[in-house]
């Protein structure tokens, strides 16, 4: 392949596959399939492709809902609880709070080979909606490296973005992993702890190229704060490197015209 041909296609894969280091997600919320685009209190049922673990149990598609959660009961609420609870039935919970699409928020899904993501990008809470929280979730059915990061099979990542200001009324939120048996769940790293205020959201990521890890051990989820091995480019930096391997093909073109 001539190399200003590569150039162009390691260009276009990255620019369509990459994360933002800054923004502190994995994924990048550019790609995938929008969703919700609008919306309160909306849910969605998505197959997942292959079978995925929660819990030791096999789920094949998940309810997205636009308040911040995947849930395997088409849950609704906008009135989120601390975990563990009997309530909500089984829930992935990166951020659920009172939230609202508008002013170009997206909840959008991605999903490939050993993985299935979902990115809440800049969304408003109903409580103030001047504020933009953006937030992911990564689910995984096979080993999958990201970033430089190998994750297993059976894992679950939160990652974050942009978060506003409160919450909602009660500057509530809730975090992490409910079986929804109201007796088995995970919170967040070292503490265990599920209900949050915006006070607390310096323990969803320490440092902007970490994120939350859940690992099933069998019968429960180790959590831990991973990190990223590789810082990607901005989107700005990704699309001038696309025009610059345009730029390219187009002088050798017209050298060999």
């Amino acid at each position: 392949m001539p190399i200003y041909t590569r150039m162009i296609a390691v260009g276009a894969m990255v620019a369509v596959g990459a994360t933002s280091a800054h923004a502190g997600l994995i994924l990048s919320p550019l790609g995938g399939f929008t969703e919700f685009s609008s919306g309160d209190d909306d849910v969605a049922s998505q197959s997942l492709g292959s079978n995925y673990s929660f819990y030791g149990q096999s789920f094949n598609s998940v309810s997205i809902s636009t308040n911040g959660n995947l849930n395997f009961s088409g849950n609704t609420d906008f009135a989120n609880v601390a975990f563990p609870s009997g309530s909500t039935g089984s829930m992935i919970a990166p951020l659920w709070s009172d939230f609202v699409l508008v002013q170009n928020s997206r909840v959008i899904y991605s999903q490939g080979t050993g993985y299935f993501g979902v990115t809440w990008n800049s969304v408003s809470t109903f409580f103030d909606q001047t504020q933009k929280f953006t937030f992911q979730t990564m689910i995984f059915n096979q080993n999958e490296n990201f970033g430089g990061f190998n994750f297993h099979s059976g894992d679950i990542a939160f990652a974050y973005g942009t978060l506003g200001g409160p919450l909602n009324s009660q500057n509530s939120g809730t975090v992490g992993l409910n079986n929804g048996n109201g007796f088995k769940s995970a919170g967040l790293p070292t503490t265990g702890q599920s209900l949050i205020s915006s006070a607390d959201f310096s323990k969803l990521e320490p440092f902007k190229t970490e994120f939350i890890l859940y690992r099933y051990n069998g019968t429960g989820y180790d959590v831990s704060y991973q990190h990223l091995n590789s810082s990607v480019p901005e989107p700005g930096t990704l699309a001038a490197m696309g025009l610059a391997a345009f730029g390219l093909w187009r002088q050798r073109r017209k050298r060999k015209a």
